[in-house]
């Protein structure tokens, strides 16, 4: 991690030599009356390697006025629940970097750039470094909790991780003053796995943003049929799982 004399391509470079991969992850819904064995969908196409939703349907629309009928609308409809991509962090091996930026913000910032790049950058200050072994823990939920029957899809990625920034930016006003004790390492139980995943960090119950940038995909992927039932003695039922895969670069 870059200490002394840091520049904003220092930090960069160390990030992306930190963390490689990812775990995209997509959950669908499964609309009610379109239930449909997980073999089916991968059969016909609809559940492939490239994580579309396989309930991708257009409802028709139509009204009556007096005698004539108007035009019918077409509307898109997604049972698309979630769609994140979570950097594999590796608490074993990997340590984190707090640093404070200063500069001149410019008059007009893009705000689709990272809120770093929004500024002309002055001074970067190291104000921490610790390992992520040694950082609070903290547990989440990732799969829905209501009940129903759904579908996910999961595939890795290999990607280039850019500096983390707090989401909620209010938190960092002229006033601040940083305090690790408030630092999070966010774990949850990743449908049925025996073992907790880290999924990310968080600063005073704030979530820490990690722009990704992808570098490749691959060629396969795993669908899984589950259950949530709050009532049920385990709440996550897995009913199927299928693994598919393609030849085409994706």
């Amino acid at each position: 991690m870059p200490i002394e004399q840091i520049s904003w391509e220092s930090l960069v470079s160390a990030h992306h030599l930190g963390i490689k991969n990812g775990s995209a992850l997509r959950i669908f819904n499964v609309p009610e009356g379109h239930a449909v064995p997980l073999d089916q969908l991968v059969e016909s196409g609809k559940a492939g390697v490239k994580g579309n939703d396989p309930f991708a349907f257009t409802r028709s629309i139509s009204s009556e006025v007096d005698i004539a009928v108007l035009p019918t609308e077409q509307k898109a409809s997604s049972s698309l629940i979630c769609d994140t991509l979570i950097p594999c962090f590796d608490p074993e091996s990997l340590w984190l970097g707090v640093y404070q930026l200063s500069g001149i913000k410019n008059k007009a910032p893009n705000n689709s750039v990272h809120p770093a790049l929004r500024f002309c950058i002055e001074q970067i200050i190291c104000l921490d470094k610790l390992s992520l072994s040694d950082i609070n823990n903290d547990t989440c939920w990732f799969y829905p909790t209501e009940d129903g029957e759904y579908l996910s899809w999961e595939s890795q990625y290999s990607i280039a991780v850019e500096p983390g920034y707090l989401a909620d930016e209010s938190l960092l006003d002229d006033q601040h003053q940083y305090d690790r004790g408030h630092l999070n390492l966010l774990w949850s139980l990743m449908a049925k796995d025996k073992d907790l995943t880290c999924v990310g960090l968080t600063y005073r119950h704030r979530r820490i943003e990690w722009p990704c940038q992808v570098l490749g995909k691959k060629r396969s992927a795993i669908w899984t049929s589950f259950v949530s039932d709050s009532l049920a003695k385990n709440s996550y039922s897995e009913l199927s799982k299928i693994t598919v895969f393609s030849d085409e670069e994706l």
